[in-house]
């Protein structure tokens, strides 16, 4: 059976955790890094301090290190890697990686004896030595005195071994105690190596992705969110991606887009707190922007429609209460001609749910709120009325389906959608639905607002069950079983929808508590929902569309 790689024309996973010498991508300051260090190691400088944060690629630096001094001859080099070790332990490892032998149970001093003693034999016949130590940061005091104990050892006016130190930046504090002073003191050069700037990790995306039989295209929305949640962490940008190239098989997909990007790094968020913080800040950015945005356009109608000094305050306050809210936009996706989709987008709203959205490149009009209201009139799109759109699904069942699943650019899952219809259960469709999109059984079709969603007129096809099913991406992540533990922007969010409404009154204070709960319950009786034990997801629709508008 072919794995996910192979399925892509791949000899194997281009973003594997697993440290390689090969494929490396060189930037203009990893190749002056190296330089550096190969210059110390030839020009016999001692101590040698690589630092740089979790995941930005020492080891693979050290890896392209090795390889630059096999080709210096007459140079010897031992790797120490386990670095949790006492000092007998350490020197133990540095003895056996030099390929000698080392007597059991051997004091320190014996140890040391045996590394001076190869080094001069090196250094006789015209070598040198060098020991490469990554994971510096974890050795003990003692241990790193040992080194500086090595270090000492000279002959002909020059030092016997080189030894390079790679860490975590915790380390150059480390070293800044009084205790090791004489460790730092010895220390010639001292290089920090820094996350790949924005366009080093597209041109590392695409170097990587090259190696494709066939073009795998990275879309520029999509690496927006890539780096976003990455910043340039190489570490970060490997686990990602690797879980974007399973994305493209489960899409049947050749375009990472910013909907597939997105999926990943929601999975993602779930056990990576660096990658849920960032993409919380980026929620709360965007909001922020589409506040703004919201803030000039009331004020903007206001002064142009002629309205009083009165109503630019009252304009004022309403921007006021939408802070921290989501402006709803559309799915990321080209628009597909007829398909039943309400209201106008917003790219705001796809920054709240971390997604960029792919404008249109075939000239397709633009849907954004301002512009759609003025060419509409604030009446429905042509097409669009429950009466019509039902008459067209009933006549086509296939084309209805793929116009119900287009927007969203779920067209490989028309197979299971035939399934549910044949079979009537819903359920069969719901999962397989991608996460991050849902699924509302509604009775009537809704009218238009602020809000995007795909409508399937389910009874028409099926003689049985709701009849209309609406395909929409929330823009809250909220857990219905048990929404207290939601993330705190998504209830803030959630009460300020609801305090809009005129439901909630309690502190805006991100807690799903008693008074959120009957808030909840207060919308869902005005909007003749059935009552339920809280929050689900039509409630939220339901909400959601009465906020757009």
């Amino acid at each position: 059976m072919k794995d996910v790689y192979h399925i892509l024309g791949l000899e194997g996973s281009p973003f594997s955790p697993a440290t390689s010498p090969y494929g490396y991508f060189r930037t203009e300051q990893s190749a002056q890094i190296l330089q550096e260090l190969c210059f110390g190691v030839a020009s016999r400088k001692g101590f040698i301090l690589l630092l740089g944060e979790v995941g930005v690629g020492k080891t693979s630096l050290l890896l392209q290190l090795l390889k630059e001094l096999q080709a210096v001859k007459g140079l010897t080099t031992a790797w120490v890697f386990n670095t949790a070790v006492s000092r007998s332990g350490l020197l133990s490892a540095i003895i056996a990686d030099f390929g000698l032998t080392v007597p059991q149970g051997a004091p320190v001093a014996e140890m040391i004896g045996i590394l001076h003693a190869h080094f001069l034999k090196v250094n006789a016949s015209g070598g040198n030595c060098a020991i490469v130590i990554d994971e510096a940061h974890n050795l003990s005091a003692q241990a790193l005195e040992a080194l500086r104990m090595l270090s000492n050892l000279e002959a002909g006016g020059h030092k016997l071994v080189q030894i390079i130190l790679a860490g975590q930046p915790e380390l150059d504090e480390r070293l800044d105690r009084p205790d090791l002073r004489q460790l730092r003191s010895r220390i010639y050069i001292h290089r920090t190596l820094q996350p790949l700037s924005k366009q080093e990790a597209q041109e590392y995306c695409f170097f990587k992705l090259s190696s494709a039989k066939e073009g795998i295209e990275l879309k520029k929305s999509a690496f927006r969110l890539l780096w976003s949640a990455s910043r340039g962490n190489l570490r970060m940008i490997h686990l990602v991606m690797d879980r974007v190239l399973h994305g493209l098989v489960v899409h049947g997909s050749r375009r990472i887009t910013a909907g597939i990007m997105d999926e990943a790094l929601k999975e993602l968020a779930a056990h990576q707190r660096v990658i849920a913080r960032r993409r919380a800040r980026r929620r709360r950015r965007m909001v922020r922007l589409g506040l703004m945005g919201s803030t000039a356009c009331l004020l903007v109608v206001a002064v142009l429609g002629g309205v009083s000094q009165q109503g630019i305050q009252t304009a004022r306050h309403i921007a006021s209460l939408t802070a921290n809210l989501p402006l709803l936009g559309p799915p990321e996706s080209k628009e597909v001609k007829g398909a039943a989709v309400a209201g106008p987008a917003s790219k705001a709203q796809a920054g709240l749910e971390g997604s960029q959205i792919d404008r249109p490149q075939d000239g397709a009009r633009n849907r954004y709120a301002v512009r759609e209201t003025f060419r509409s009139g604030g009446k429905e799109p042509a097409g669009m009325t429950a009466g019509a759109g039902e008459r067209s699904q009933q006549g086509q069942p296939r084309e209805a389906m793929l116009q119900f699943l287009g927007p969203y650019g779920l067209e490989m899952l028309l197979p299971q959608l035939q399934q549910a219809v044949a079979a009537a259960q819903v359920s069969i469709f719901e999962r397989a639905l991608p996460q991050g999109l849902s699924l509302v059984q509604s009775a009537s079709l809704p009218q238009p607002g602020g809000l995007h969603y795909s409508s399937l007129a389910w009874r028409s096809l099926t003689q049985s069950g709701p009849k209309w099913l609406l395909l929409w991406r929330p823009p809250l992540q909220m857990d219905f079983t048990r929404p207290a533990l939601s993330d705190r922007t998504d209830i803030l969010i959630l009460q300020r929808m609801l305090r809009e409404g005129g439901h909630y009154a309690g502190p805006l204070d991100g807690k799903y508590g008693k008074k959120t709960h009957r808030a909840v319950k207060s919308f869902q009786q005005q909007a003749g929902l059935k009552a339920s034990s809280g929050l689900d997801n039509e409630t939220l629709f339901r909400l959601s569309l009465a906020y757009s508008r």
